[in-house]
């Protein structure tokens, strides 16, 4: 395989600030709906929560496997050291706040659902759902900032990748060891178990806290949770056949 078409970071910063802009939306009018009482604000809230923690996932995401691919190539292709202190520097910049900013806004709607049965103050819930905001406001030019850091990092290891005839011949750095990656049929079943049992409990689990019905969401909840649960029983069957 040629490593040429394999560097992540072509321009995914750019989707991830517009990600994040649909995200300040969905958080800000939800904020606006829970201040003035309205009653879709839970259903609002519970969408915009996951949406910002898919939208900060994915962040993160892209910036440890694209981090992992960039070390290698550095290694296998003997590039210059500093790369790596460039991708360090961006790395330990951009992924303790995106975790938090993750996490954030899912304890703030675990706390509104303590609200919703008179466990948790609905003032205080009101204050954190605002400073969260802000908080995720301010994300939006740091993860730009910081992703677009890494992007300039993987076009220099693209530009330093040598011609394609001469791939094999390049000799690795002194140190470097292979990743080996395997993503076989067990490794996905038990992938899409995790997943398919994961949903269906965060889904539940917040509106039993909450007190709410489950609603006409529970349709394509139901369907995913399936959905996952039987593929990985698929994998899991093909993992037991000889010679898979």
């Amino acid at each position: 395989m040629d490593p040429r078409g394999s560097v992540v970071g072509c321009g995914m910063y750019r989707l991830i600030f517009g990600c994040n802009l649909w995200n300040i939306l969905l958080l800000s009018t939800s904020v606006v709906l829970g201040f003035t009482g309205s009653r879709w604000h839970v259903m609002l809230a519970l969408f915009a929560t996951l949406f910002s923690a898919l939208v900060h996932g994915g962040g993160a995401a892209l910036f440890m496997g694209g981090s992992k691919l960039i070390k290698e190539h550095v290694g296998r292709f003997n590039m210059p050291l500093s790369i790596m202190d460039r991708l360090n520097v961006a790395y330990d910049a951009y992924m303790p706040k995106t975790l938090l900013a993750g996490a954030s806004m899912p304890t703030v709607a675990v706390l509104g659902g303590l609200v919703g049965i008179g466990r948790f103050p609905g003032w205080a819930h009101g204050g954190l759902s605002l400073a969260t905001l802000l908080f995720q406001i301010w994300m939006v030019p740091h993860q730009y900032r910081w992703l677009k850091r890494f992007h300039e990092v993987v076009k220099e290891v693209e530009a330093a990748l040598p011609p394609s005839e001469k791939l094999q011949e390049t000799e690795p750095h002194p140190d470097y060891k292979a990743d080996v990656v395997v993503l076989d049929a067990r490794g996905k079943a038990r992938a899409l178990l995790f997943i398919g049992l994961s949903i269906p409990f965060s889904f539940v689990g917040y509106f039993f806290v909450s007190g709410f019905r489950l609603g006409w969401m529970t349709i394509p909840v139901v369907v995913t949770t399936v959905g996952c649960l039987t593929a990985a029983w698929h994998f899991h069957r093909t993992a037991d056949r000889p010679g898979s």
